[in-house]
């Protein structure tokens, strides 16, 4: 896939709230970039770009200005709590060799042994760990294999294989557990009684 760019224009930056209000209005929304041992850039990039941007999935964006073209990824994104615009966009200039801290999503794959054979449900606890990495290894998603779980199993960030990304979240922080419906556990229950039945008859 082409990387996305973001046309990033320079703007003044201003404590009155009219002037980023007149900027949304525009259909820019304000930014900053922070760069690795450089001043920060204020900018504003297309609101209607940002969003496609969002939607895409993707995390390293391309911020192509006056002075030059770089790589970010997104730090922090204030929106408005009603309408969900984006109000204000952090950004975090990459440098090559330099590891960043990054969110990344989760993606659950298969069916979990407790669910397809002991009647169990799958419940997802944390759907983003955070990982620390160089930008050209920034994953888009993780896969995370659930089938071998069974009821009671519990999957924690600490359990996955991450390659050569380093894990930022906490070890303990759960992921997915298969947890017994009250239809299995009834039926357990019949079957353990049946068993201690036909013991007894014996």
């Amino acid at each position: 896939m082409a990387k996305i760019v973001l046309k990033g224009e320079a703007r003044e930056v201003s404590p009155k709230k009219s002037f980023t209000k007149k900027l949304r209005k525009a259909g820019k929304t304000p930014a900053v970039v922070y760069g690795y041992k450089q001043e920060n850039s204020y900018i504003t990039v297309s609101e209607l770009e940002l969003m496609k941007a969002f939607k895409s999935g993707e995390k390293v964006f391309t911020i192509s200005t006056e002075a030059g073209d770089y790589d970010v990824i997104i730090k922090e994104i204030q929106r408005h709590p009603v309408t969900w615009q984006p109000l204000h966009v952090d950004f975090i200039k990459l440098v090559e060799d330099k590891e960043v801290a990054v969110k990344v999503p989760l993606v659950f794959k298969g069916t979990a042994f407790g669910v397809k054979n002991m009647g169990g449900v799958l419940l997802i606890n944390s759907r983003h760990i955070s990982v620390r990495t160089l930008p050209k290894d920034i994953p888009t998603s993780i896969d995370v294999d659930v089938t071998s779980l069974k009821i009671s199993d519990t999957l924690h960030a600490g359990d996955l294989d991450l390659g050569t990304m380093k894990l930022e979240s906490s070890k303990m922080q759960l992921l997915a557990s298969c947890a017994a419906t009250r239809a299995s556990v009834s039926a357990q229950g019949a079957a353990a009684a049946t068993a201690t039945s036909t013991a007894t008859e014996k």
